[in-house]
C-alpha cells in the first residue's frame, strides 16, 4: 500500500509544479498576497476564486482547493465536491465562474498554512495555480523563561551572560530586553535564534559599578498579543562587587550657627558595603569612627575641613567638606558701676563675632544713643541712672540642612552686654498698689508700695493709714513695702499713704482712698400684697435700707427699671432721701435711706404687677444687692387683653380637625366669661360637641383664659364668636370680644417694621406679628445693601431665617389715645398728677449683625407657616453709624485715586499677619462738604463702599469728590484703626480753585458798582435832607401835643424779653388761631422749645419706653408674662432720625414718629403743639 501512495505523491507534486509555471492566467479573482491573520476558532473565514469565461467549462476544466500545512498537500475540494467529512469547509458557487471556499471554523493544527485555488486542463493535463492564501492562525507564545544567569557575584567589568528562553507562539514572537529601572539594553548586547517551536534571547555584557543590585527583564510578544504588551522574566539581581563610592551631605561649604547641632552624613555605596567609617576634622585632628553619621553641637574651634573615610573588601573611598561656624557677637562690658553725681564716666565694649559685626552701638535711659564701642559721659545725673547695653549686630547666612544649600535670606543676630550705671539718689514718687478701692466690713486686705526708681542706697517704706490717724509712725508693722490690713471696720475708711526713702531723701508721697463698705440692709420692707382700685390717686410705695456708704435704690417693675424721665410725663415719681445716721458723731456709720415710688397718676388696671425695691452700695462681688418686693393688684372691670387683627380676633381650623378658640381677660375680682355664636349662648353639655373651659393663668397677675374647643370642626362652625365678661365692677359695663373662626391659612405679614437701635455694625429690627394663619409661624428677614443717593441695590439680598434662638420679645409703653377724640385736648392736672394712659405694646425683634459701618440698607420681614409665606412687610431703610472706637494701632501712612484707571492707591504702617485685616474704604460726593471740620469724619454725607483685602491698590473703584480709609480687623469690623486723613480728587480740587477766583471776581465787581453808587446818591441826599429836616421838626411838634396809649416798639420788644404780657391794643402781624398771644415766660418758652429757633423742625421720637426681654420666644407664643420698661431706650440708643418737616399738622408716621400730643392751658383758649406746632408759635411771638 504504501509503495502505491508514494507514486502517487509524487506524480502530484510533478502536476503542481508545472502548473505553477503555466503562463496562462484564467483567474478573475485570487487571494490576497498578504496573509490571513486569524484567531483559533474564527468563523466563515472566505478565500475568493473566481474564473474567466473561457475556463468555466467544466467538461474542459476541473476546478480544485488545495492546501498546505507542515509541507504536506491535500485536496479540499475537486469540482463541486469537498473532501473533508466533517463539513469544516464550503464551496461558494452562486455566481457563474466564482469558486470561492469557506472556512467555517479556523483550526491552527488544520489551517495555518497555504491554500491554492487550481484549475486542471482535462485535454491536456495543464494545471493552473492562484496567489497562495498564507493564513497564519495567531497563537500568543509561551511565558518568557530565563535559562542561564550568573549565580555568584561578578567583578567590575567582567562579562556577565543571560539566555530567555520562550516556547511556541505564531507567528515567531519578538524578544527584547530592558533594564529594571526601564532603560533599554542595545540591541548589539544580545541575538535570537529558533529552533521549530523554541527561541532563545542571548544578552551579554560587561559589568559595572551601577549594574550592582540591577537586574534584566526579557520580554516577549508577537501579533497574537495586543500591541504594547509583553510577557516578562526578571533575572535575578546582579552583584557586582567595587570599592566605596562617596558623597557627603551636605556638600561644599557647611555654614553653621555655634549652638546649632551639626549633622553630616556619609552616603557610601559599595559591594560590599563598606565595613568602616570615620570621621576626621583635619583642623583640630579630632576623629570619628562612630558610623557614617557626625552630629556634634558647633563650637567656634570646629572651623576647618571635615573629612570621611569609608572602606570595604575592595577598597577605599573619601570625601571633604569644610565646616564655618558662624556665631553671634560676644559682648564683653563691666556689669555695674556707682558713680556720683557730676562724675566722667567710661565704658568700654568688646565684641568677637564670625562673621565681624557690622554695628555697634550704646543705648540708656531717657532715649541715650552712642554709636561705636566706647560710651563717654561728661557729667552724669541721677536722672541717667539705669541698664546701659552695648548691642553689636551681625548677618549669618546658615546652610539648610535639609537641601545641603546655604539659604537665601540671612539672618541677622546681635549679642549685647549691659552696665547698669546706679548714680548715687534718693528714692522716686511712690505709688500705692491695691486688687480693690472697696472692701467689706470684717475682710482683709493688703496694700503694696511701689516706686518706679527705689533710689541708691535701696529704698526703705513707711504708711500713714486711718489706724495711725493719718501719721507715719515707727511701728514696725508700718514700716514695710507690703501692708496687711485685718479684720477692717467702717473707721478703716479713709486715706492710705506711704513713702520710699534712703539716707538722701524721700521721694514724693503715694495715696489711695479706700472705701470700707457694710453692706445694705432692708430695714423697712415692702408689703406682701397690695390691694389698689381703677381711680385711686396719690399710691405711693416706701422702701428704707440701712448701709455705709449710702445705698442707692432702684425701683423695678417686673424685675425691670422704672422710667421716671419725660417721656410719660413723670408717670412714676421716684423720692429717694438719707434719713439719718446711727450715730450723728460718726463720720463712717451705716446710713439710713429711704426711698417712695409715687404712681403719679390714675390708678388703671395696667398698673398691676410685681414691684420691688433694689439696694446696692459697692461692687455686687463686695456688697452683695438686697431686694424687697410687693405684689400689687388693682380691682378693676374686665378687659379683654387677646389680640386683634386688628379689630376681631382670628383662629384657624380646618374640616374635621379639632377647634380652639382663647379669649384672654385681665380682671378683680374674677370674671364671668360666656360665649356666643349667632347671638346664642354655648354652654357646656348643651352640646358633646364644645366644651368650654375657664382657668386664671398662673404666671399672670388677675388674668384668665377661656377657651372653647370643637372635637370635630365643620363648615357650620367656621364664623364668629363673641366671648363676653364682666366681674360686676360695673354693672352696665360688659366688654365682649369677637373671634372668627376661619380655615388655616397662610399667615399675614408682619405689621410696623421698625428700626429700634443702631451700632457701627448692627441694625436692631422689631415688628409686630399677624395672625399666624392658625398654625405655627416662623418668620424671615430680609437686609440689602443700597447706594443712599440712587437706592440702586449694591449687594444681593441676605434672607435670615429666623427661629427662637435668634429672636426675642420686648415690650413696650407708650400713649394710648385710643379713647381721646380728635377734637380732645388734655388739661394739665393742677395736683400734677399725670392725666395719661398707657398702653403695652409688644414687638418680635431680631439683631442683625456683621453689617459695615455707614452704609445704607433696606430691611423687610415676612412670616411663614406650613401653608405657604406672607408678602414681605414694607421696606424700611436703616444706616449704621461710623466707627468711633480706634483700637487698632496702624494707620494709613498715603493715599492717591487714579481716575484714568478707577484705582486707589495707598500705604500702611507694617502689619503682621495682613490677612487678618481689611481696607475698609468710604467715599462723599457731597459738594458743600468742609474738610476742614475736624467732626467731618463723622459726616452724614460719608458711604462704604466695602471692606477690601489689605494690598497696595485696590481697583474698580467709581470716582467720588472724596475718599477716607482705615484698616479694620475682618472678622469684626467695629475695632477699626483711626481715619486716614481725607484724599481731594483731582476735579474736586480745580472746583474749589474755580469758585474761590469767581468768588473774588464777584467781590470786585460788587465793589467797584457800590463805589459808582454811593458816588450818585451823594448829590441826591443832599436835596433830600432839607425836606426830611423838615418833616422831622413837624412830626415832633405833634408828638408832643398827642400822647396814645399805645406801647411803643421797644417797648413790646421789652416785654416780650421779660416775659410780661402784652398789651391788649398791641396786636401782631400774624396771631394765633384764637386771635390773641398767649401769655407765657419767654424765657420758659426758648427753653422748653429750644430747636424752634430753626427754620427746620425735627419731629420729636417717639414717646415710648422699651425694655428687651431676657427670655426667647417659644415656638408661636410671643407674649411675655408682663411688661417692661426701660430709661429712655430709643433715645439713649440714638435712633435713626425722623423726616424733618415744617408743617404744623401732625402725622402718625409710625412709632418712630408718633402724633404730635397737644394742650390746653386752663388760663386761656391758646393752644400750642409740642411738635412741629411749637415752632408756629415761637415765630409768631418773636414777630
Amino acid at each position: 500500500m504504501m509503495k502505491m501512495i508514494l507514486p502517487r505523491k509524487l506524480l502530484f507534486l510533478f502536476l503542481f509544479i508545472f502548473s505553477t509555471n503555466c503562463r496562462e492566467n484564467p483567474f478573475i479573482n485570487t487571494p490576497n498576497q498578504e496573509p490571513y491573520y486569524v484567531s483559533e476558532g474564527e468563523q466563515d473565514l472566505i478565500l475568493p476564486c473566481s474564473f474567466t469565461e473561457t475556463f468555466r467549462n467544466k467538461n474542459l476544466y476541473e476546478p480544485n482547493w488545495v492546501r498546505f500545512v507542515n509541507g504536506t498537500p491535500d485536496y479540499i475540494t475537486r469540482n463541486e465536491n469537498v473532501f473533508e467529512s466533517n463539513g469544516d469547509y464550503d464551496l461558494l458557487t452562486d455566481i457563474p465562474g466564482q469558486y470561492n471556499l469557506k472556512i467555517k471554523s479556523v483550526d491552527y493544527s488544520r489551517d495555518n498554512g497555504k491554500f491554492f485555488c487550481k484549475l486542471l486542463s482535462l485535454k491536456d493535463k495543464k494545471q493552473y495555480s492562484s496567489n497562495p492564501a498564507q493564513i497564519v492562525v495567531l497563537l500568543p507564545p509561551g511565558d518568557a523563561i530565563i535559562t542561564l544567569q550568573p549565580i555568584r557575584p561578578v567583578k567590575e567589568n567582567e562579562l556577565v551572560t543571560f539566555h530567555c528562553e520562550v516556547h511556541g507562539g505564531n507567528p515567531e514572537p519578538e524578544i527584547t530586553w530592558l533594564f529594571d529601572n526601564s532603560t533599554e539594553v542595545p540591541s548589539k548586547w544580545y541575538r535570537t535564534t529558533s529552533n521549530n517551536e523554541i527561541h532563545i534571547s542571548s544578552l551579554q555584557f560587561p559589568a559595572a559599578a551601577n549594574h550592582h543590585k540591577a537586574y534584566p527583564i526579557c520580554r516577549v510578544t508577537n501579533k497574537a498579543m495586543k500591541k504594547g504588551t509583553y510577557k516578562s522574566a526578571n533575572g535575578k539581581p546582579l552583584d557586582v562587587l567595587h570599592a566605596p563610592i562617596v558623597n557627603i551631605e551636605p556638600s561644599s561649604i557647611y555654614n553653621v550657627e555655634e549652638g546649632k547641632n551639626v549633622v553630616i552624613t556619609c552616603l557610601a555605596e559599595g559591594n560590599p558595603m563598606p565595613t568602616s567609617y570615620e570621621w576626621r576634622n583635619l583642623a583640630t585632628g579630632e576623629h570619628f569612627t562612630g558610623g557614617k553619621v557626625w552630629s556634634f553641637v558647633a563650637e567656634k574651634g570646629h572651623s576647618g575641613e571635615l573629612q570621611c573615610n569609608a572602606k570595604n573588601s575592595i577598597g577605599y573611598g573619601s570625601k571633604t567638606v569644610t565646616l564655618n561656624v558662624q556665631y553671634s557677637p560676644i559682648v564683653e562690658v563691666k556689669n555695674f558701676i556707682n558713680p556720683s553725681e557730676n562724675d566722667e564716666v567710661h565704658l568700654e565694649c568688646n565684641v568677637d563675632s564670625n562673621p565681624p559685626s557690622t554695628r555697634i552701638i550704646w543705648t540708656g535711659p531717657n532715649k541715650f544713643i552712642q554709636e561705636g564701642s566706647k560710651l563717654f559721659i561728661e557729667k552724669i545725673s541721677s536722672d541717667q541712672t539705669g541698664n546701659y547695653t552695648c548691642t553689636a549686630t551681625n548677618t549669618l547666612t546658615v546652610t539648610n540642612t535639609i537641601f545641603g544649600l546655604s539659604s537665601g535670606e540671612s539672618t541677622q543676630r546681635q549679642g549685647s552686654g549691659t552696665t547698669f550705671i546706679e548714680v548715687k539718689r534718693k528714692p522716686g514718687p511712690a505709688t500705692v498698689i491695691t486688687q480693690a478701692t472697696s472692701y467689706p466690713v470684717g475682710s482683709s486686705f493688703i496694700l503694696t508700695c511701689s516706686t518706679n526708681d527705689i533710689g541708691s542706697p535701696f529704698a526703705s517704706y513707711k504708711w500713714a493709714t486711718p489706724r495711725t490717724f493719718g501719721n507715719y509712725v515707727g511701728d514696725i508693722l508700718y514700716n514695710d513695702a507690703i501692708l496687711k490690713v485685718e479684720n477692717v471696720k467702717l473707721s478703716d475708711n479713709g486715706i492710705y499713704k506711704c513713702v520710699a526713702y534712703n539716707n538722701l531723701g524721700e521721694g514724693s508721697e503715694g495715696r489711695i482712698k479706700l472705701t470700707i463698705i457694710s453692706p445694705p440692709k432692708i430695714s423697712k420692707p415692702l408689703p406682701i400684697t397690695r390691694h389698689l382700685s381703677t381711680g385711686d390717686t396719690k399710691i405711693t410705695f416706701e422702701c428704707e435700707v440701712i448701709g455705709y456708704p449710702a445705698p442707692s435704690i432702684s425701683w423695678f417693675i417686673n424685675g425691670n427699671p422704672i422710667n421716671t424721665d419725660d417721656i410719660l410725663e413723670n408717670y412714676w415719681k421716684v423720692n429717694s432721701k438719707l434719713i439719718k445716721r446711727e450715730s450723728p458723731d460718726c463720720t463712717f456709720c451705716p446710713s439710713i435711706v429711704q426711698s417712695s415710688l409715687s404712681l403719679n397718676h390714675i390708678i388703671s388696671w395696667t398698673d398691676k404687677g410685681n414691684y420691688s425695691c433694689i439696694a446696692s452700695n459697692g461692687p455686687n462681688e463686695i456688697s452683695k444687692e438686697v431686694l424687697s418686693n410687693t405684689i400689687v393688684t388693682v380691682q378693676h372691670s374686665s378687659k379683654i387683653v387677646s389680640k386683634k387683627y386688628p379689630v376681631h380676633g382670628l383662629a384657624g381650623a380646618n374640616l374635621n380637625e379639632p377647634g380652639i378658640i382663647s379669649c384672654i381677660v385681665s380682671a378683680r375680682p374674677e370674671p364671668r366669661i360666656l360665649w356666643y355664636k349667632n347671638g346664642e349662648e354655648l354652654k357646656n353639655g348643651m352640646s358633646s360637641r364644645y366644651t368650654i373651659k375657664t382657668s386664671q393663668l398662673p404666671d399672670k397677675i388677675d388674668e384668665y383664659e377661656s377657651i372653647l374647643t370643637m372635637r370635630s370642626v365643620s363648615e357650620d362652625d367656621y364664623g364668629e364668636y363673641t366671648c363676653k365678661t364682666n366681674n360686676g365692677r360695673s354693672i352696665d359695663e360688659q366688654v365682649s370680644h369677637t373671634v372668627i373662626l376661619k380655615k388655616k391659612s397662610v399667615p399675614q405679614p408682619p405689621i410696623d417694621v421698625q428700626i429700634l437701635s443702631i451700632s457701627s455694625n448692627s441694625l436692631l429690627i422689631g415688628w409686630i406679628p399677624g395672625y399666624d394663619g392658625g398654625s405655627k409661624q416662623q418668620f424671615n428677614l430680609q437686609y440689602i445693601r443700597i447706594d443712599p443717593k440712587t437706592k440702586n441695590k449694591i449687594s444681593h439680598p441676605e434672607i435670615i431665617q429666623l427661629n427662637s434662638n435668634n429672636i426675642e420679645n420686648m415690650d413696650f409703653y407708650t400713649i394710648d389715645e385710643t379713647n381721646i377724640s380728635s377734637g380732645l385736648r388734655i388739661k394739665r392736672s393742677s395736683d400734677n398728677i399725670s392725666n395719661k394712659k398707657i398702653k403695652i405694646v409688644s414687638y418680635i425683634v431680631h439683631n442683625i449683625t456683621n453689617l459695615l459701618p455707614m452704609s445704607t440698607y433696606m430691611i423687610g420681614v415676612r412670616s411663614e407657616n406650613m401653608f405657604g409665606q406672607s408678602d414681605w412687610s414694607s421696606m424700611i431703610q436703616g444706616e449704621t453709624y461710623e466707627t468711633t472706637t480706634n483700637a487698632l494701632d496702624f494707620h494709613i501712612k498715603s493715599m492717591k485715586y487714579i481716575e484714568e484707571e478707577e484705582k486707589l492707591i495707598l500705604h500702611t504702617t507694617p502689619i503682621s499677619s495682613p490677612q487678618n485685616y481689611c481696607i475698609m474704604l468710604y467715599i462723599n460726593d457731597e459738594g458743600n462738604f468742609n474738610v476742614s471740620d475736624p467732626k467731618s469724619q463723622y459726616a452724614s454725607s460719608w458711604h462704604t463702599i466695602n471692606c477690601f483685602p489689605l494690598q497696595e491698590s485696590i481697583p474698580n473703584i467709581p470716582p467720588s469728590r472724596y475718599f477716607k480709609t482705615r484698616i479694620c480687623l475682618k472678622d469684626n469690623l467695629s475695632l477699626c484703626s483711626p481715619s486716614s486723613a481725607v484724599l481731594i480728587s483731582k476735579n474736586q480740587r480745580t472746583i474749589e480753585i474755580l469758585v474761590i477766583i469767581l468768588g473774588i471776581l464777584v467781590i470786585l465787581c460788587c465793589g467797584v458798582g457800590l463805589i459808582g453808587l454811593c458816588c450818585a446818591c451823594i448829590g441826591k441826599n443832599k436835596i433830600s435832607k432839607i425836606q426830611a429836616d423838615h418833616n422831622m421838626k413837624k412830626k415832633s411838634n405833634m408828638a408832643s401835643s398827642h400822647r396814645t396809649s399805645n406801647s411803643t416798639e421797644e417797648e413790646i420788644i421789652s416785654k416780650m424779653k421779660s416775659g410780661s404780657t402784652l398789651e391788649p391794643s398791641f396786636t401782631p402781624l400774624s396771631i394765633t388761631p384764637d386771635s390773641k398771644v398767649q401769655s407765657l415766660d419767654i424765657h420758659e418758652m426758648a427753653k422748653q422749645y429750644d430747636n424752634s429757633y430753626h427754620s427746620n423742625q425735627t419731629v420729636e421720637q417717639a414717646q415710648y419706653s422699651m425694655l428687651p426681654s431676657p427670655s426667647p420666644l417659644i415656638e408661636s407664643d410671643y407674649q411675655l408674662g408682663y411688661t417692661r420698661l426701660i430709661d429712655d431706650y430709643l433715645n439713649s440708643q440714638n435712633l435713626t432720625k425722623a423726616p424733618t418737616t415744617d408743617s404744623t399738622d401732625s402725622q402718625k408716621i409710625n412709632i418712630i414718629n408718633h402724633s404730635s400730643t397737644e394742650s390746653t392751658d386752663e388760663t386761656d383758649g391758646a393752644s400750642y403743639s409740642t411738635n412741629g406746632g411749637s415752632q408756629r408759635v415761637m415765630r409768631e411771638i418773636i414777630v
